[in-house]
C-alpha cells in the first residue's frame, strides 16, 4: 500500500497517519495529557516545568525554562525510533509558538536527531550540536530567522534564512525524507530548504522539540501537536 492510499488527517499529501499499522509506524500527540512514557525530558537541572495549558480548548503543552540564562528543556522520544533508510519515507510535523520573554533571546529546536544531550542547542546562540545525524528546524539566541539543517555527523547543510520568526505567531513545521536521497523542510506548507541525504551514513534518530533561554527570563514553547510517520 502506498502512502497516498493512507488516511490523511492533515499535512503534505501522501505522508500521514496510517489506516493499517502494517504500512507505517505513527506517532501522534495532541497533548490531551502529559505522557511521560512517550516523552523523556532532557534539561540542565533548572527549575522550569512543563505543563498542559488548561486555558485552551485544544491540547497544548508548554515547555518552560527557569528564569536562568541558558536554561534548557528538550523533549525527546525515549527511543531512536526513526531512520532515513532507503525505500522508507519519513515525516514529522509540529504546530508550535513562542512568545519571547526577552526580544530574540530564545533558542528553539524541532526535528530528528541522533543525540539527545543539552548540546542540541548550544549556548550563546551556537545552534544545534556540532556533530549529529538528522534534520532539524531551529532558531537561535540573537536571531530572528528560522533555520533548517541536515547533519551527517560533523558535516552540516544549513539554511540560515528560512523565513522570519515572529514572537507569538503559530508555525507549522514539517520535515519530509523522500525515501531516496532528499530531505525537504516546510514552514506553513511552503518548502523552504532541501538537502541531499546519504542514508548509509546515518544512525537512528529521536524526534525532539525544545527551548533554551538566552537571557535571565523564563521562555515557554507552546506545542499544539506533534505528528510523525515512517514507512515500515
Amino acid at each position: 500500500m502506498s502512502l497516498e492510499s493512507m488516511y490523511i488527517p492533515f499535512g503534505i499529501s501522501g505522508i500521514v497517519s496510517a489506516k493499517n499499522p502494517d504500512d507505517a509506524f505513527v506517532l501522534m500527540d495532541d497533548f490531551a495529557k502529559l505522557d511521560t512514557a512517550q516523552w523523556a525530558s532532557v534539561d540542565d537541572n533548572g527549575t522550569g516545568t512543563n505543563a498542559l495549558d488548561t486555558t485552551l480548548i485544544n491540547g497544548v503543552m508548554n515547555v518552560v525554562t527557569s528564569g536562568d540564562d541558558e536554561d534548557y528543556h528538550l523533549m525527546t522520544t525515549p527511543v531512536a525510533h526513526f531512520a532515513f533508510d532507503t525505500g522508507f519515507r519519513t515525516y514529522a510535523k509540529a504546530k508550535l509558538s513562542l512568545k519571547e520573554a526577552n526580544t530574540d533571546d530564545a533558542n528553539i529546536i524541532f526535528g530528528f536527531t541522533s543525540v539527545t544531550t543539552s548540546g542540541n542547542l548550544q549556548s550563546e546562540g551556537g545552534g544545534p550540536a556540532a556533530s549529529y545525524d538528522g534534520a532539524v528546524f531551529f532558531k537561535v539566541d540573537g536571531g530572528t530567522k528560522w533555520q533548517a539543517e541536515y547533519s551527517d555527523a560533523g558535516t552540516q547543510t544549513t539554511d540560515s534564512d528560512c523565513g522570519a520568526f515572529t514572537s507569538e505567531a503559530n508555525y507549522i513545521l514539517e520535515i519530509l525524507y523522500d525515501g531516496v536521497s532528499t530531505v525537504t523542510f516546510y514552514i506553513n506548507g511552503s518548502p523552504v530548504h532541501s538537502a541531499t541525504v546519504v542514508p548509509a551514513h546515518l544512525d537512528n534518530m529521536y524526534l525532539v522539540f525544545g527551548v533554551k533561554a538566552g537571557g535571565a527570563k523564563a521562555e515557554t514553547l507552546a506545542v499544539d501537536y506533534i505528528f510523525a510517520a515512517q514507512e515500515r
